[in-house]
């Protein structure tokens, strides 16, 4: 492409009177002739070129190309690309709530300039917008087509050449057939293709696509020279010496403002309230959908003889209740003859083809569909005639009389409605189709039946006549349209990473807002659905340019949803390759709110198809399911509550206080990604953490739905789901590196002072267990909590995070002898609650809580007008930390260097995040969207606040930080994750068995280093009985050994806790065999300490690998192993390990995975080889897990294991 242009600013026409020179509005009705001109709000209009009073003539410009490339309007700025034959683009202030899209053609008529003028009265006289009133539409409507929608308000002056260049491409599959791309481009992307047969043909196509220039300005003569030959550099010099500015120059582009933002900017009452009716108008207009129909239909006759006849007609007739539907009909080059039964109401439309004698023939005509972007059923009655000698026409009675047919347009995806149930009766030859005209030329020409906005439509159902249905991203991926199917879909290397279910809508909107109930951690909601969009429309795609594309380029969908009650909603979805990130598609949906400000929409579903078989894992910590298939996945940090399911222990729990039982789907880390059994990975962006739910029961397709009208993501196909995960975690972080002394052996948890905790330690290393470290919860102090049955009393902490004077009197002293006297560290725990300690009977030095409410660090409530308050069961009332203030963070980070870390503790746990209040009334300090937005994001808030605090001490290299409840992104900001509170039972939703669960989904998620509360947390009651007096369910000696098992086998740290009561409680320092038993499993935990670190150091720091794999990872081809939830599961690649998760099991069933009957697997201590693909039953008797080395595998790492397992192989533990 060639060009060169000069162009000059100017306010105002230089040859009009500068002082009251307004401007003109634009009117493209090609046959508008008649020009007026604005000069002052209460002026009458002037017409013949004359300024009243004045005498002066003046011009306006005749004959300027408009060529409209796009409309796209939202609420607050409206930008149009147009001009002249350039193209540039045309800013615009407007302030309207749809979506538009016009065209460009290079063919495209002349269009005139037409300005007007309208008094306050005219203005005055328009009525408030009623769609339901068919007066007042046609009111608005002929206001719209005589004075246009847009005011100009500058125009720039000068020259331009513009030469296009049209590539051809051969291909031998194809013979002589040529391709070309015409320059007509729907918002610049949309191509439309013609196909040459010869080479002939070929020849003066391409000399035809030569001749598209565009010259604008400079002497007649030589413009005219040049356009005729415009590759002669002689003829361009010659054009270039005629170029005087002021004298021949022409407009090159215009800047124009709304009629809406016009009248709202004057003084005049009126003129602002007729702003805000013409936008209510525009709204409805803009919507409006041109729908063309081509119907061709060749009939015949089973009737013998065949009956002749000498005309047919037909009639159309639509078949809808909306009022704004009608049939327009075209100047169109088929000889048919049209009338309507009511012009003023043209919803019936006949015409009649005169026929040569006989009983055979066809019609072929064309008419247009103008509709609010609903569904369209059109019924054709078709009608034979024969003339009578006395000249009157009969209707011929025949089988064939009074046929009917229905066409249908569901939803009318790029103008090209498809039909989808057709009648044929008799022998219709070829039936009945739908296209798009493909002249530009005779759409032009069409008489003046639309309005100014209708004249966008004609062009852009020109343009998608031939509508391109292939985009490049790059990367060897493209974005394809079937029409056929109407199914959207994304292509890499011609594999499929994403489409669209053929024949339904890939978006939806809903202004429904469920209904949240809870506090305090427990939240539960009930989905609430108004007017829920059923249809959905593609009225456009753009390849617009984008800075972070690898191409440089995006393709964006527009459109419409339709049926929201009684509105469409625009909406555009786009899709790139990120630079960052040139192994996968980007995406974005951006959805309108619609009209109704009571009741505006504000979530959005997004649906894409899946396989039948195909299987989802991942979403955080989901502790109930081994693939989400069938289930719906809600997206909310919560407390995951006591039993999740597991009765009677559920249903105890919510008897004693709202949902704090929970269920299969609360958790306390929800994250919106997956990946599936196919490879496919599916995330949302670090910013978008708004509530989601990610639907799978449909067998087809995946439904995601968020609660905002904004979201975006990434979709990814990996080669399989191990380097799937790596891809994740390219995105969302891979976790810091474990310091190597966690591989050394237990962190004991310990409660009850420092005498206690040295004491425990000493009869540790006496019993022959490695100790690394100890955690110690309760270094800030503890309070009894009333238990919900008997007399037990929970044992919690105080939240003021400075050492208890009374437990730890020494504790930065105590700290560093147990790390000089025995090599053992220290970890403590934090969480983002501050309490009130004014009754702390031993006394306080700080009173955080007093402190961050003088100085607004906690979360607010507007309705007290004070701190918002959580309560963590009875007696414990807190504020949380608000981390969107400054302030919050400055303070409590000095709270942390002075309180926690100056003990040169090695780590912390860091507790909570999921507290967050959703409430109208919540207060945040920095945070524009409400708190029920920023409710998921508070997690990684919490682990960004802690890693940067922590960055700054001396021992943070050697530090473990470890978070029960995260969000997507957290991954960089901590080192270890936690599977939560877990019943100290052998539960399946809560309990030891989940724990398993929770880490496998969470290796999905991308959390590599996880571990659970060795023992478990959570004590369950139930109501008090003869027999078990205090109603606490203890834990006992068997699942804390066998919990120890799981530990030593499955996990990147070996930490036990005592429990929220300790005193119910076995403990691995309850007696000598509970200490052998811990010890002995602490023990295996370090033999596997070498083959571990090669994993952390070579797989999950690189490629974000997790430690414990579940078993689909290797096997998603086995219908088996997808269904492995907890059962069995892989630790890296070489053992397979199935834990003991069950009372009074000494002998496992066991299923090898795998579909190759070559693998291997070996049982460690029997010895016993194995092939893949059969279940098997091995002893497991107490410290004897079920481990198998995969098909042989050797190293040194490993073999520190083995030898463990030759040492101990005769060890008998008793319980």
């Amino acid at each position: 492409m060639a060009g060169n242009s000069t162009t000059k600013k100017v306010t105002s026409n230089p040859i009009l009177p500068a002082v009251d020179w307004v401007g003109h509005s634009v009117s493209l009705i090609a046959q508008s002739t008649e020009n007026h001109r604005l000069i002052q709000p209460d002026w009458t209009s002037e017409e013949s070129g004359q300024v009243p009073g004045s005498g002066t003539t003046y011009r306006i410009p005749a004959n300027v190309k408009a060529e409209l490339t796009g409309v796209k309007t939202y609420y607050h700025d409206l930008q149009i690309e147009t001009g002249t034959s350039l193209a540039s683009k045309l800013s615009v202030s407007a302030s309207m709530g749809v979506s538009y899209m016009g065209v460009s053609v290079n063919a495209s008529a002349e269009y005139e300039y037409e300005t007007t003028f309208q008094t306050d009265s005219y203005y005055g006289r328009l009525p408030s917008w009623d769609e339901k009133d068919p007066a007042v539409r046609q009111d608005w409507r002929k206001f719209f087509d005589i004075y246009g929608t847009h005011i100009i308000i500058e125009t720039f002056y000068g020259n331009s050449y513009k030469m296009r260049v049209t590539s051809t491409e051969t291909s031998s599959m194809q013979r002589e057939r040529w391709k070309a791309c015409i320059e007509a481009e729907f918002l610049g992307i949309v191509k439309s293709t013609v196909e040459v047969a010869t080479e002939e043909e070929k020849k003066t196509y391409k000399k035809s696509r030569e001749r598209s220039v565009s010259v604008e300005g400079g002497a007649p003569q030589q413009s005219a020279q040049l356009v005729e030959d415009p590759a002669n550099q002689a003829k361009y010099e010659a054009w270039t010496d005629t170029l005087i500015p002021g004298v021949n120059d022409n407009i090159t582009n215009i800047k124009v403002k709304s009629l809406y933002n016009l009248l709202e900017e004057s003084d005049h009452d009126s003129h602002r309230a007729a702003a805000a009716r013409i936008k209510d108008a525009l709204k409805y207009f803009l919507s409006l959908l041109y729908v063309e129909w081509e119907f061709k239909c060749g009939y015949g006759s089973s009737e013998t003889p065949i009956p002749a006849f000498d005309k047919a007609a037909v009639s159309f007739m639509l078949d809808s209740d909306d009022i704004g539907t009608r049939i327009i009909r075209p100047n169109s080059e088929y000889q048919m003859k049209f009338w309507y039964d009511n012009p003023d109401k043209p919803r019936t439309m006949h015409m009649e083809q005169t026929q040569s004698p006989g009983g055979l023939g066809s019609i072929h005509a064309l008419f247009f569909v103008e509709t609010p972007r609903r569904p369209i059923k059109i019924l054709v009655h078709v009608d034979r005639f024969y003339k009578e000698p006395s000249g009157y026409w009969a209707r011929l009675k025949s089988k064939m009389t009074n046929t009917k047919l229905t066409l249908y347009s569901p939803d009318a995806f790029f103008w090209s409605p498809e039909l989808q149930s057709i009648k044929q009766p008799g022998n219709w030859s070829s039936g009945i189709s739908t296209t798009q005209h493909r002249s530009v030329g005779q759409l032009a020409a069409m008489p003046p039946y639309s309005s100014y906005l209708g004249a966008f439509s004609v062009f852009a159902l020109a343009a998608l006549g031939e509508s391109q249905s292939s985009w490049t991203l790059g990367k060897g991926i493209e974005v394809n349209w079937q029409s056929s199917s109407q199914q959207l879909s994304i292509l890499q290397a011609n594999k499929t990473l994403l489409a669209t279910v053929p024949g339904q809508n890939f978006l939806s909107a809903s202004a429904g807002k469920d209904q949240w109930v809870g506090a305090n951690g427990n939240f539960n909601y009930t989905s609430v659905d108004i007017n829920r969009c059923q249809g959905q429309n593609v009225t456009g795609v753009t390849h617009s340019s984008r800075e972070d594309s690898v191409s440089g380029k995006d393709v964006s969908i527009q459109g419409y949803l339709q049926d929201c009650g009684d509105q469409s909603i625009g909406y555009t979805m786009s899709f790139w390759v990120p630079k960052a990130f040139p192994n996968r598609v980007a995406f974005d949906v951006n959805v309108e709110p619609g009209h109704k400000r009571d009741a505006p929409m504000n979530k959005l579903y997004v649906t894409f198809g899946s396989h039948v078989s195909e299987d989802f894992y991942g979403l955080g910590a989901q502790a109930s399911f081994a693939s989400m298939k069938n289930q719906t996945i809600p997206i909310f940090s919560r407390e995951q509550g006591v039993g999740r399911g597991d009765q009677p222990i559920t249903a105890l729990e919510d008897s004693q206080s709202w949902f704090s039982g929970g269920n299969e789907f609360t958790t306390y880390t929800a994250i919106p990604q997956y990946i599936s059994s196919a490879a496919k990975v599916f995330y949302l962006r670090e910013e978008d953490t708004a509530f989601a739910e990610f639907d799978f029961t449909k067998p087809n397709a995946v439904t995601v739905r968020y609660d905002a009208l904004t979201v975006g993501g990434h979709v990814i196909q990996a080669d399989n789901m191990l380097n799937a995960i790596t891809m994740l975690t390219d995105y969302v972080g891979k976790m810091p590196t474990l310091p190597e002394w966690v591989d050394n052996g237990a962190i004991l948890g310990i409660q009850g002072g420092q005498e206690k905790v040295e004491r425990i330690v000493k009869e540790g290393l006496k019993q022959d267990c490695p100790v690394a470290a100890v955690w110690l919860q309760d270094w800030s102090g503890t309070h009894s909590q009333e238990a919900p049955y008997g007399n037990m009393q929970i044992s919690r902490l105080w939240w003021n995070w400075e050492s208890d004077s009374k437990l730890y009197p020494t504790w930065t002293e105590f700290v560093q002898d147990l790390r000089e006297e025995y090599g053992v560290k220290t970890l403590a725990y934090i969480n983002p609650f501050v309490a009130n300690v004014s009754s702390k009977a031993d006394g306080y030095r700080r009173n955080l809580f007093l402190e961050a409410t003088k100085g607004g660090y906690m979360v607010q409530n507007s309705t007290t007008n004070g701190t918002a308050i959580i309560s963590s069961g009875k007696g414990i009332q807190a504020g949380i930390l608000d981390l969107t203030n400054q302030k919050t963070r400055t303070w409590f980070a000095d709270v942390l260097r002075k309180q926690v870390w100056n003990a040169n503790i090695s780590g912390v746990m860091w507790d909570f995040g999921e507290y967050t209040p959703i409430t109208p009334d919540t207060k945040l300090a920095n945070i524009s969207s409400d708190a029920y937005l920023y409710h998921n994001q508070y997690p990684r808030d919490w682990a960004i606040f802690q890693r940067s605090v922590a960055k700054e001490m001396p021992l943070f290299d050697e530090m473990v930080t470890f978070h029960r409840s995260v969000s997507l992104g957290s991954n960089r900001h901590l080192n270890l994750f936690w599977v939560g509170d877990q019943t100290t039972v052998w539960g399946v939703n809560d309990g030891i068995k989940s724990a398993v669960t929770i880490m496998g989904q969470m290796g999905i998620s991308g959390y590599a280093q996880s571990h659970s509360d060795l023992g478990g947390y959570t004590t369950a009651f139930h109501p008090p009985t003869v027999a078990n007096s205090s109603s606490a369910i203890g834990r006992s000696a068997e699942i804390l050994g066998r919990w120890g098992e799981l530990a030593a086998v499955s996990s990147a740290v070996f930490r036990s806790h005592e429990g929220n009561v300790p005193e119910v409680n076995v403990q691995f320092y309850t007696n000598s065999s509970t200490y052998s038993y811990y010890a002995y499993n602490a023990r295996m935990f370090k033999s596997l300490g070498p083959y571990r670190r090669q994993i952390l150091n070579n797989e999950s720091k690189t490629r974000g690998w997790p430690l414990l794999r579940m078993p689909v990872l290797y096997h998603p081809d086995d219908s088996m192993a997808r269904q492995i939830s907890y059962q069995s599961f892989y630790l890296g690649a070489d053992l397979y390990v199935a834990p003991v998760l069950d009372p009074q099991t000494t002998k496992l069933n066991v299923y090898l995975p795998g579909t190759d009957r070559n693998r291997t697997y070996t049982h460690v201590w029997s010895g016993q080889t194995y092939h893949a693909g059969q279940t098997v039953r091995v002893d497991a008797p107490y410290g004897k897990p079920a481990v198998f080395v995969v098909n042989h595998a050797h190293s040194p790492e490993l073999n520190v294991f083995l030898d463990f397992v030759r040492k101990e192989n005769g060890t008998v533990i008793r319980v």
